[in-house]
């Protein structure tokens, strides 16, 4: 009864979660603990205590490390279960690369070594190119978008004219370990977003108000993942903003920019190299490398943003990690929490 209470007092501090999971597993309640491992995790994960395990008191160390086997175990298993059906239409040697991805993120298999300016902060798929930038020609049906940018482009104005459907593009809560650095532009109309598709979900509304660019969007190899991709916006740079140095959350997908509204002394930089966005010209690039952007003019900048797969996948790799990025969602989102995992950035 004592643990009940001071939980009531303090259940979003990591440490009593923990000691309730296992209050819960030792009362041969599986399940309930299972819950409240996940909670802690989450909690630990919004406060930054997940990246400096190492710094922690050795008690609450060893509590978070057995939450992590624990949690780990039954994603596992789970994952195991979704992966299965799509395992029986094909042969093993298709899932290779999927299977070490999993066992990547469950921490049964180091991270390979890779570029130093590539860092995803949900999952990294293995043995694709270490490439940040893709040239336009690797992707000949971008010219269909592109033959269209004045038609989007005055769908854009009606857009910017009335106001109706922007909103901040960073909207991190104030006590995320995340919210610090971004608070130049969180919950700032400094980088405004209109969205088409936001965590894989429609926006109908915005859609209807741009006919033209929603037809067109929907005719295009988008990145789909079940209430997780695609993010399709027209993203709104204020003058003098600055979206500081950041990566991606997976490299499973690609970034498309169709520059839109460039003024001069605006600017993006990806792994290192920078690029000049021109007009009707699209860039595509892979996020998970760091990068950033700027607009030093005295006008709006604006591009049309969407995700698309990285053609070093496979069909079956494509549908393989669908499954496994909705699957972490869903196990999430089981187990009580909202699932944050594969959110742009």
């Amino acid at each position: 009864m004592a643990l009940h209470v001071d939980l009531k007092i303090n259940s979003s501090y990591p440490i009593e979660l923990l000691n309730k999971a296992a209050v819960l597993a030792q009362s041969g309640r599986p399940r309930e603990a299972l819950d409240s491992y996940v909670a802690a995790l989450a909690r630990a994960e919004t406060l930054g205590l997940l990246q400096r395990m190492h710094t922690l008191p050795p008690g609450l160390r060893q509590q978070l490390g057995n939450a992590i086997a624990v949690v780990q175990q039954a994603r596992a298993e789970h994952l195991s279960r979704a992966l299965a059906h799509l395992r029986e239409r094909h042969a093993a040697g298709e899932f290779t690369r999927v299977d070490r991805c999993v066992r990547i993120f469950l921490g049964r298999e180091p991270l390979p070594k890779g570029h130093n300016m590539q860092r995803p902060t949900f999952m990294k798929f293995p043995d694709l190119p270490a490439q940040a930038w893709f040239e336009r020609s690797q992707f000949p049906w971008l010219s269909d978008i592109e033959h269209h940018t004045h038609e989007i482009r005055l769908e854009l104005q009606q857009v910017l004219r009335s106001g109706q459907g922007l909103q901040p593009f960073v909207e991190i809560p104030k006590d995320h370990q995340a919210a610090a650095y971004w608070q130049d532009l969180n919950y700032s109309p400094s980088w405004n977003a209109f969205f088409f598709y936001r965590d894989g979900r429609r926006y109908a509304d915005n859609c209807h108000r741009c006919p033209l660019t929603s037809g067109l969007l929907e005719k295009l190899p988008l990145c789909h993942v079940g209430e997780h991709s695609p993010e399709v916006f027209f993203s709104v740079l204020k003058p003098g903003a600055h979206i500081p140095r950041h990566t991606g959350v997976i490299n499973t997908r690609l970034v498309v920019h169709l520059p839109l509204v460039i003024p001069s002394e605006c600017g993006i930089r990806v792994g290192g190299e920078l690029r000049a966005w021109k007009e009707g010209e699209c860039l595509v690039f892979d996020d998970t490398f760091e990068h950033e952007a700027w607009n030093r003019s005295d006008q709006t900048r604006v591009v049309l943003i969407f995700d698309i797969w990285n053609p070093y996948l496979t069909e079956i790799e494509k549908q393989a990690m669908s499954i496994v990025v909705e699957e972490i969602g869903h196990f999430n989102q089981l187990h009580g929490q909202r699932d944050q995992a594969y959110a742009s950035d």
